[in-house]
C-alpha cells in the first residue's frame, strides 16, 4: 500500500518518463491527444490543479472524476506492471481533455479517447491486454491503426468504439462530459 505522496510521485513519474507514450497522437474530432499532454497532466498534479488519491469503485484500477479534477488510482498500483501503467494513461488522457475546457461534449467520445490511449500503450508496451472486456476488443484495432500512424480515427471506428461504451451500464448513465478547464 502507497502512501498518498508516493503514489502522486509514481503517477507523475509515469507520465513524465514512460517511453511508450510516444505514438499517443489521436483524435476524434476536436478532442486530440498528444505525447506532451500526459507532461502537460504531471504539471498539473504537481501544482495541485488535478490531485492524485486511492478511492476508486470497487473493481477499477483507476478513475478521474472531471467535477473535482482527482485521479484515483488503486494504492496497489505497481509501476512495473504495463496493465497498471496502461490505465493510468487512460485516465491521463481524461485529464487532459478536462484540462482543455472543452465544455459539455460526447462522454463516450471522452471515454473512446481513454480507451484507445489505453490499447495505445498495451501494443507499443506489448504488454498483455484484456482480450474479453468487450470495450477493449474494439478499442485495440483502432489502437493498431494509431500505433500505424493514424491520426484522425474514423468515423466508423468512433461508431463501433462508442456504441461498445454506451453498451456498459456504468457509461450509459453518462451520455456528456463536462470539460472545464479545471
Amino acid at each position: 500500500m502507497s502512501d498518498p505522496e508516493t503514489l502522486t510521485a509514481q503517477v507523475v513519474n509515469i507520465l513524465r518518463h514512460d517511453k511508450f507514450i510516444a505514438r499517443h497522437n489521436f483524435a476524434i474530432g476536436s478532442l486530440r491527444i498528444w505525447p506532451r499532454a500526459y507532461h502537460d497532466v504531471a504539471d498539473a498534479i504537481n501544482a495541485g490543479k488535478i490531485r492524485v488519491g486511492s478511492s476508486v469503485s470497487a473493481g477499477n484500477a483507476a478513475e478521474y472524476d472531471m467535477r473535482f479534477a482527482v485521479m484515483d488510482v488503486s494504492e496497489n498500483l505497481n509501476v512495473l506492471d504495463e496493465r497498471d501503467r496502461a490505465v493510468v494513461f487512460h485516465e491521463a488522457t481524461h485529464a487532459h481533455l478536462d484540462m482543455l475546457a472543452f465544455g459539455e461534449h460526447s462522454g463516450y467520445e471522452n471515454e473512446a479517447m481513454g480507451y484507445i490511449a489505453e490499447a495505445l500503450y498495451t501494443l507499443a508496451a506489448k504488454g498483455r491486454d484484456v482480450p474479453s472486456h468487450p470495450i477493449r476488443v474494439v478499442a485495440k484495432p483502432i489502437a493498431a491503426k494509431v500505433y500505424a500512424g493514424m491520426y484522425a480515427i474514423p468515423q466508423a471506428d468512433v461508431a463501433a468504439l462508442t456504441a461498445a461504451i454506451s453498451a456498459v451500464p456504468a457509461y450509459s448513465r453518462m451520455p456528456r462530459y463536462t470539460s472545464n478547464g479545471l
